[in-house]
C-alpha cells in the first residue's frame, strides 16, 4: 500500500510564474472547476488554486489547473461508471487515501494521483476491500495495460474524431459514455457529445426543459441544433455555470441529486 498513512511528503519552492489573463477571461471561473466532485489533488479559494499532478517521476505542486495524463482520466472514469455522485466521491476519496501520496506545500496538505504500478501491485482484492465493487479489476487492468505500453496519448491526439472514438473505446473500463468525456476534455473534440449519461441526462432535462427527466436523444439533438460542432463544449459550460451558482446560492434540486 502507498503512503498516505505516512506524514506528507513536503515541497519546496522551486519557481514563480506570474498569469495575468485579460478580460474577458477571469482567474476563478478558468481554474475553478465546480462542477467536478471534490478529489484530494486540488483546493480552490476565491484568487488561489492549489493542485498536485505526476509527471516523469515528478511530483511537483502547482498554484494553476493542471489536466491529467490520459491514465488519471481513463482511471476516474472507470470509478464513475454506474456510480452516484455520493458514491464516487467516497470511491476516489478511499483510493486516494490508501494508494495516493499525501503532499504539503505553501501551507496545504493534498494528495497527488496514485503511481500505476502501485495499482498493478496491489491487486484486486485491496481495491474490492476500499468498495470500489467491479471496478477494482477495471483498475488493475488500467494499471497493467499502461505498465505494457498500452496507452499512446501522442497517437490518439493525431487521430480525427471517430479514429480517437475507436482507440479510446478499445482501453479497459472505456464506454460509449466515458468515452465522450475522453474526447472532449483530453483530446479538445468540443463536438463529442454522442451520449448522455443518466445523470447528466437529469441535469440537462432541468436546464434545457425544466423537467426532472428527457429523452437523451433530444437533449443531443437540440444541443446539436443551438450550438452545432461545439456542442460538447457548451454543455460543460452549462454544468460548470449550474454548480457555480449552486455555490453561491445552493439549488435544492441539485443538492438532492449530489447527495444521492
Amino acid at each position: 500500500m502507498a503512503s498516505s498513512t505516512r506524514g506528507p511528503v513536503t515541497l519546496s519552492p522551486r519557481a514563480d510564474l506570474t498569469l495575468r489573463p485579460p478580460a474577458p477571461f477571469d482567474f476563478d471561473t478558468t481554474t475553478s472547476k465546480p462542477s467536478t466532485l471534490p478529489d484530494p489533488t486540488t483546493r480552490h479559494e476565491p484568487g488561489t488554486h492549489w493542485q498536485t499532478i505526476r509527471g516523469d517521476g515528478q511530483l511537483p505542486g502547482l498554484r494553476l489547473r493542471a489536466d491529467g495524463a490520459l491514465y488519471e482520466w481513463v482511471s476516474v472514469l472507470a470509478l464513475l461508471q454506474m456510480a452516484t455522485a455520493g458514491r464516487l466521491s467516497k470511491m476516489v476519496h478511499a483510493v486516494f487515501d490508501n494508494y495516493g501520496t499525501r503532499v504539503g506545500f505553501d501551507g496545504h496538505e493534498l494528495h497527488a494521483f496514485w503511481q500505476t504500478r502501485d495499482i498493478a501491485a496491489a491487486g484486486e482484492e485491496p481495491l474490492r476491500a476500499l468498495e470500489l465493487g467491479y471496478r477494482a479489476k477495471s483498475l488493475v487492468r488500467i494499471a497493467e495495460s499502461m505498465l505494457e505500453g498500452g496507452y499512446d496519448e501522442d497517437a490518439i491526439r493525431a487521430m480525427d474524431r471517430g479514429q480517437a472514438r475507436k482507440a479510446l473505446l478499445r482501453l479497459y473500463g472505456i464506454g460509449p459514455a466515458s468515452v465522450g468525456y475522453l474526447l472532449y476534455q483530453t483530446f479538445h473534440h468540443y463536438d463529442a457529445l454522442d451520449t448522455v449519461p443518466p445523470w447528466d441526462v437529469k441535469l440537462y432535462a432541468r436546464l434545457l426543459y425544466d423537467t426532472e427527466a428527457a429523452d437523451p436523444d433530444r437533449i443531443i439533438a437540440d444541443m446539436t441544433a443551438r450550438y452545432g460542432r461545439f456542442r460538447a463544449l457548451a454543455s460543460a459550460y452549462m454544468l460548470e455555470d449550474l454548480f457555480a451558482r449552486h455555490q453561491h446560492e445552493p439549488i435544492a434540486w441539485l443538492a438532492d441529486e449530489i447527495r444521492t
